[in-house]
């Protein structure tokens, strides 16, 4: 197999690392080629490679396998050559002799056939999975006291793949992409763990989701994932917010708060910008609290009838998910903006002062 066929193989080490203490993953011959398999406690995964190998079922230590693959070129051809107590890989005159590890407790029978052969319920682009996935990754909750809405709720039916965050204290996101379901689907992944596990599927234009008891299944045509879904349900954060009147709307350059958040994050400022209508002149000033350090102020195009506080990380949650203008519709009763883009929808605490 060449370089680029190995370094596939050995991405598997990215789920296993997801797993608090790793064990061994496989590599053997399979009947579609060769198959790199890890096989854990809360994750699991594999991809196989069209290669010719013929291979046992080997033993090794995933971040060693990965470590030792990024050494030959995509493009070199590399030898298998299983010996007695280790793999040895070779290409030209570079050769690399890895040990095995303890051998599995369980067949792949038992382990990686029956989560191959999971039905998706779900197809969706792998591209567009990962983009949703990254910009949730912004909200999601940090804090583990709130370990549900650390993950994000995925909700599927028909043509629709819709997706859910939060992170407990100021911010909601919901977004809808394009994506077929055969049956309605409705899981709460974990948002970091289901990226990490998508990178073993960057060759896949698609895949699938389908659940398995209570883990999430991710299936394209070359790989499979497993990872555990989180315990409990999302909470119904959207009725409510889909009452809210939103009476005063506004623009601004997304240039302008990025200023800002660089500005108060260079001077320590706490996280709250105020949004206020200028005193003179006309306009809309942006402005962090005043430190010892020094307070950063701007004024930019527009009319309020009245000022607002709003943290400054949600602010740059919103100005990753716009372009130029960041369009933002005000409640000032609830205490709440909105920004909307297409199908996405960011929902904000904004305090009216």
């Amino acid at each position: 197999m060449n370089g680029k066929q190995l370094k596939r193989l050995a991405s598997i080490a990215n789920i296993a690392k997801l797993d608090m203490s790793p064990g061994s993953m496989v590599v053997t011959s399979q009947p579609g080629g060769v198959l790199a398999w890890y096989y854990g406690i809360y994750f699991a995964g594999g991809v196989t490679v069209d290669a010719p190998e013929q291979l046992p079922l080997m033993s090794l230590a995933p971040e060693q396998f990965q470590a030792i693959a990024a050494l030959f070129d995509d493009v070199a051809e590399v030898q298998f050559n299983p010996g007695a107590s280790g793999l040895i890989l070779q290409s030209g005159k570079r050769k690399l002799d890895i040990r095995y590890g303890p051998a599995p407790v369980s067949p792949l029978t038992e382990t990686y056939l029956p989560i191959a052969g999971v039905t998706p319920v779900v197809r969706i682009k792998t591209s567009e999975l990962v983009a949703e996935l990254t910009l949730i990754k912004g909200v999601a909750a940090k804090n583990a006291t709130m370990p549900i809405l650390g993950g994000t709720r995925v909700l599927a039916a028909g043509p629709n793949v819709g997706f859910q965050a939060a992170n407990g204290a100021s911010m909601v996101y919901q977004s809808v992409i394009s994506g077929t379901a055969t049956e309605r689907f409705d899981v709460v992944p974990p948002v970091e763990e289901f990226l990490t596990a998508l990178s073993i599927f960057a060759d896949e234009e698609y895949v699938g989701l389908a659940l398995m008891n209570r883990a999430l299944v991710i299936r394209g045509e070359n790989a499979v994932a497993k990872i555990n879904t989180m315990a409990g349900e999302f909470p119904d954060l959207m009725a409510q917010l889909k009452k809210i009147e939103f009476t005063e709307k506004v623009s601004l350059p997304a240039y302008a708060i990025k200023s800002l958040v660089t500005a108060a994050r260079a001077f320590k400022a706490p996280n709250l910008a105020t949004i206020r209508p200028a005193v003179t002149g006309g306009g809309i000033v942006l402005q962090t609290e005043a430190t010892e350090i020094g307070q950063f102020e701007e004024v930019v195009d527009g009319s309020l009838s009245r000022m607002y506080a709003v943290s400054v990380d949600d602010l740059d949650m919103a100005s990753r998910l716009s372009g130029d203008v960041i369009e933002l519709s005000l409640s000032a009763e609830r205490s709440m903006s909105l920004l909307q883009i297409g199908n996405r929808r960011l929902y904000i605490n904004c305090r009216a002062v």
